[in-house]
């Protein structure tokens, strides 16, 4: 089940759909970040590559300020995709994670935690 990024899924939400995801034992994937593969989510892009594409942004908006023209400015984001995985999750839904998937993820969780109260 893919998570994107959507105004609809949140801490309030994601619980109760992730019990519906285990009781079926799908994979998950989000592409809000780490946020909330540490809540559960199997599998997700890590916050460095938000970082990353956070600053790829900035340099651009640097540049239209500057007085380039938006089209001038090459828009092709090449970065390789950092990776987050939650191992307890992975246990909950009866997946082996492969050992190479494991060495290149970039944040591993081995729990899934609770939100807090101001998340």
């Amino acid at each position: 089940v893919y998570f994107g990024i959507v105004n609809g899924l949140s801490s309030r939400n994601l619980p109760n759909i992730m019990e519906i995801t285990n009781r079926y034992k799908l994979p998950t994937f989000s592409m809000k970040g780490s946020t909330y593969v540490k809540r559960g989510v199997l599998f997700g892009v890590s916050e460095s590559e938000e970082v990353a594409t956070g600053i790829y942004n900035a340099k651009n908006i640097v540049q239209i300020l500057r007085g380039k023209l938006p089209r001038s400015i090459n828009q092709v984001f090449e970065h390789v995709p950092h990776i987050a995985i939650n191992l307890e999750e992975a246990n909950k839904i009866g997946y082996d994670v492969p050992i190479d998937i494991i060495a290149s993820s970039d944040e591993i969780y081995t729990e899934i935690s609770t939100w807090a109260k101001n998340e």
